[in-house]
């Protein structure tokens, strides 16, 4: 079978790194496929090699990353939806070392939700994402993760008619499909990534890399990813489908953020604080399970991460976690919560994490 290629015309000195990475090869796939290239480095020890001006090279065509320009048919447009609601969702991390805050983050979302119990699937699309962060210098990263950020959160769902969680990600080839579009035709045109690409081809090179494989039909941690988001952590649980008196503890795992990527088991048990024949007010209230094995890694990772710059030696780990929502019992949708995280390393590091979740009385169609 004969190699297909296309043509890419070097007008001004360019680097093969630059070049490669625009195509998303690799300069070795590039070289092979032009023999002939004139090239030049740009010192004499360790120097960037340039194709030199005013050549045609052929770039090899990668199959798996092409996008035909045919009407593509959703297979998920006959699905149907019973209950619809639009949320907005205010979310604010603070950072805290020494008693000082070093990071403070304010995100506001968008979704909208519609689903199907009777089915056991959903739909959530997020609408609108806005974010501030302290220091300033981490919103243009988030420029571009923001955009990674709705075509993640444009999913469809099954969901577990035994714990109301996410099964698995019905629409993963779609997503793929969108990752893809925005890599090939607008990541570059990104000003975040303009400059890194300048400072650092490499870490733009390892963000691609990260993309291709979180956003992989075969990517095994989709599921837990979705889960361990507040959003879908609210509205996708044991109470879509079982009564409050007969929800049982569960297990959640807990991805650190003051030691990653540790995994800190933790409990929930679901208290009903109140009902009536509409609304439903439950909290829920983690309890820590940590091991002698665990602790143990969160006291290796804490030495790497942060002793080099708080000096204090590990002290105590702590972690706080709860929610408190209403749950309208008629559409099966969550109205309002609230949610509070807090982890720390007594007197050394915190991370405390509040999360607001209010349904819009007026839905737009």
């Amino acid at each position: 079978m004969s190699e297909e290629f296309k043509l890419h015309i070097v007008e001004g000195e360019e680097k093969l790194s630059a070049i490669a990475q625009k195509h998303n090869i690799s300069i070795e796939e590039l070289k092979k496929a032009n023999p002939e290239m004139r090239t030049f480095f740009s010192g004499f020890f360790g120097g960037a090699e340039y194709a030199s001006a005013m050549q045609k090279i052929r770039i090899p065509i990668i199959k798996e990353v092409i996008i035909k320009p045919t009407k593509l048919v959703d297979p998920f447009s006959s699905l149907t939806f019973e209950s619809k609601a639009r949320y907005r969702c205010e979310q604010i991390n603070i950072s805290n070392v020494n008693g000082n805050m070093s990071h403070f983050a304010e995100q506001k979302y968008q979704y909208l939700l519609q689903q199907s119990l009777d089915q056991g699937i959903a739909k959530v699309v997020m609408e609108e994402h806005l974010y501030r962060f302290e220091p300033s210098t981490l919103n243009e990263t988030f420029d571009f993760l923001s955009k990674t950020e709705f075509i993640k959160n444009n999913v469809i769902l099954s969901l577990s008619k035994e714990t109301g969680g996410i099964q698995n990600v019905k629409n993963k080839k779609q997503i793929n499909e969108k990752w893809i579009k925005f890599r090939e035709n607008e990541l570059f045109e990104n000003s975040f990534i303009k400059k890194l690409n300048q400072t650092n081809p490499k870490g733009v090179n390892d963000l691609i890399a990260m993309g291709n494989k979180q956003f992989s039909p075969v990517y095994e941690l989709a599921e837990e990813e979705y889960r361990r988001n507040l959003f879908y952590f609210i509205c996708f649980d044991q109470y879509l489908f079982t009564p409050i008196d007969e929800c049982i503890n569960v297990e959640f795992e807990y991805l650190s953020t003051i030691i990653p990527p540790v995994i800190v088991p933790i409990e929930f048990r679901y208290d009903k604080i109140s009902e009536n024949n509409d609304f439903l007010k439950i909290r829920k209230v983690g309890t820590l399970k940590i091991t002698p094995e665990i602790l143990n890694q969160i006291q290796l990772k804490y030495d790497e991460i942060h002793k080099p710059n708080i000096k204090f030696g590990f002290t105590e780990y702590k972690l706080e976690f709860r929610v408190r929502l209403e749950f309208n019992k008629k559409d099966r949708l969550v109205e309002t919560a609230d949610l509070f995280i807090m982890e720390q390393i007594a007197d050394n590091i915190d991370n405390s994490c509040e999360f607001h979740l209010k349904r819009l009385q007026n839905f737009t169609k």
